[in-house]
């Protein structure tokens, strides 16, 4: 049976992502010990690769996550990109608990105001 390391790896390369050695042992553990990130590693290679480039080390915003919401990325895709960032930040130690749970209730509360408002705008249109 394949590791999990190795299936990233290969899945990586087939999307036309080199993934550098730093990556690999980053990935090391979530692959192992989370199902939910390995299989969005597996299934977005390319979003993990993205996010190791621009840096696990800093946290984002609530005013951050609605500007990325606003920004026609489809919402699922946005809320589990994000739901992975902070989840590897968290294995990896590279935040406080504290701020792990802000970030979290910031991607809950941008996607509830968004999701308002889409209702909103519905309802005001019938």
């Amino acid at each position: 049976m394949e590791r999990p390391l190795e299936r990233f790896r290969r899945a990586a390369r087939e999307a036309g992502v080199e993934p550098s050695p730093e990556l690999l042992a980053r990935l090391r553990l979530p692959l192992a010990f989370s199902p939910f990130m390995a299989r969005l590693a597996l299934s977005r290679p390319r979003w993990v690769a993205e996010l190791h480039r621009e840096g696990l080390q800093r946290g984002r915003t609530l005013e951050g996550y609605l500007s990325m919401l606003r920004g026609g990325t489809r919402l699922v895709e946005v809320h589990q990109r994000e739901l992975f960032r902070i989840a590897w930040r968290e294995m990896l130690s590279l935040a406080p608990t504290e701020l792990i749970l802000r970030e979290l209730s910031w991607l809950a509360e941008a996607v509830v105001r968004l999701e308002l408002k889409r209702l909103e705008e519905g309802l005001r249109r019938r």
